[in-house]
């Protein structure tokens, strides 16, 4: 039998990067939201769902595995704290994702 669906909440945590354009959040190459500065959404994990993608513009950032996320949790988007020199040199977008339990 298959795993079921998930229905768990995204919350983008307000930050100074990229605070004018939306976050495309995908789950195993698909696009299931697009969440801007500061907000909440909810959003359904596809059944056997294992890896979600940050996306803005042309960069990611690091994938993020889905195999501890449970029906209704939540995954909190927060920007990573870096200096100004690293922030330059990025390769992928310093966005980290924490689960919070209901």
């Amino acid at each position: 039998m298959s795993e079921p669906q998930k229905h768990v909440t995204i919350r983008r945590l307000r930050g100074f990067f990229g605070f004018l354009r939306p976050l495309r959040v995908s789950v195993d190459g698909q696009e299931i939201v697009q969440i801007k500065h500061g907000q909440e959404m909810q959003a359904a994990l596809p059944a056997g769902a294992q890896m979600l993608t940050l996306r803005m513009g042309w960069t990611e950032a690091d994938p993020f595995p889905l195999q501890d996320v449970r029906n209704g949790d939540t995954l909190v988007i927060s920007v990573e704290r870096r200096t100004a020199l690293e922030m330059r040199k990025l390769k992928t977008l310093p966005f980290a994702i924490r689960i919070v339990r209901p």
